[in-house]
């Protein structure tokens, strides 16, 4: 995508989820996605909309949930997939689950840190169109409890295209 002539004026990038480290901490979803193309494109600081964590993490779920409140809808929604079929940071079992603002806490992360904040359902479902990226061989075990009808909090995502390598679909 960086050597793509697309509006970048235009875009916004929000985070699904994040993982409870400070600002620029190499394992924050922010940091991966400013290396791998946001420092490369001239997209606007104030189209990057941040997850902080300036107190607690249920304070800031409730600051970006309210930063979500002027978003009518997302344009595209692109998510990953956990070996036990996580999606953002919406783990199997989660009280997280059930929470339905459009940004919720998570806590006892069975992924360190434990704590998080995670886009809610109500809010990754907001969609014009949604990619869900489920590549290597460690997705298979999973895909096929998926391919069975397993319930699992990436099957809860609305009208999705999968996007499947061969390694993950060794079924």
């Amino acid at each position: 995508m960086r050597d793509e002539d697309l509006p970048w004026s235009n875009v916004h990038i929000w985070f699904g989820d994040e993982r409870a480290f400070p600002q620029g901490h190499k394992e924050r979803n922010e940091t991966m996605a400013r290396d791998a193309l946001l420092n490369h494109v001239p997209i606007p600081e104030n189209n990057i909309h941040s997850i902080s964590f300036p107190a607690s993490t249920e304070e800031a779920a409730k600051e970006y949930a309210q930063a979500m409140n002027a978003v009518p809808s997302f344009d595209l929604v692109l998510l990953g997939m956990g070996e036990d079929g996580h999606t953002a940071s919406l783990f199997p079992g989660n009280p997280a689950l059930e929470n339905n603002a459009l940004a919720v806490p998570v806590y006892a992360s069975p992924k360190p840190p434990a704590e998080r904040v995670s886009m809610s359902f109500k809010a990754l479902n907001n969609h014009q169109q949604a990619i869900i990226l489920a590549t290597g061989a460690s997705k298979a075990d999973i895909l096929k409890k998926i391919a069975k009808g397993a319930d699992l909090p990436v099957t809860h995502i609305d009208k999705a295209i999968w996007v499947i390598d061969q390694a993950a679909w060794s079924i």
